[in-house]
């Protein structure tokens, strides 16, 4: 029986095709390093203060996405703004994610 994704997994395979489609391997691995660590750290984090697994489980994704456009477009400025507005696109675009939790 073949195991059922997650949202988490639909997350992960959304960077990681853009992170493998990058033209730059070291860019590519500096965001691998980055943003899985990143939401590795927020998920333990999450955990650590009581939070329940669903709650682990978007702070994350959040964690995985918060730099995103730094990757994805390779810029600095206002980074963060367009990394919140490309992750409402995918969490949308997934389509497992309430309005709230997005």
């Amino acid at each position: 029986m073949e195991r059922q994704l997650t949202r988490i997994d639909y997350v992960r395979q959304h960077l990681d095709r853009m992170l493998k489609s990058h033209k730059d391997p070291e860019t590519s691995r500096n965001g691998y390093v980055h943003l899985y660590g990143v939401g590795q750290a927020c998920a333990l984090i999450a955990l650590s203060r009581g939070h329940n697994r669903q709650y682990a489980e978007l702070a994350e994704i959040a964690g995985m996405l918060h730099d995103y456009s730094k990757y994805y477009e390779c810029i600095e400025e206002k980074h963060a703004e367009k990394s919140s507005i490309e992750a409402r696109k995918i969490l949308s675009a997934i389509g497992r994610f309430t309005d709230m939790e997005i």
